[in-house]
C-alpha cells in the first residue's frame, strides 16, 4: 500500500498505465492491420473482385479495419 501511495503523491501513477496502454493498443491496432493486409494479400484478383476491393484497396482495408 505503501507504494501506490508514493505514486499517487508523486503524481506519476496515473500517466504510467496510460502511455502503456496506449503503446499497446498501438501495437494491437498494427500486428491487426498486417494481418488483415497479408490475408488480403494472399487473395487472387477474382477473390477480391468477389469481395468488392481491388489489390489497391488493401492497405486502406487494412488500416481502416484496425482503427489506424
Amino acid at each position: 500500500m505503501t507504494t501506490q501511495a508514493n505514486a499517487i503523491s508523486t503524481g506519476m501513477a496515473p500517466a504510467a498505465p496510460s502511455f502503456f496502454s496506449t503503446a499497446l493498443k498501438t501495437l494491437r491496432a498494427y500486428y491487426t492491420a498486417e494481418m488483415t493486409r497479408r490475408a488480403l494479400a494472399n487473395l487472387t484478383a477474382r477473390e477480391l473482385d468477389d469481395i468488392g476491393i481491388t489489390a489497391g484497396d488493401i492497405d486502406r482495408i487494412a488500416r481502416r479495419g484496425a482503427g489506424l
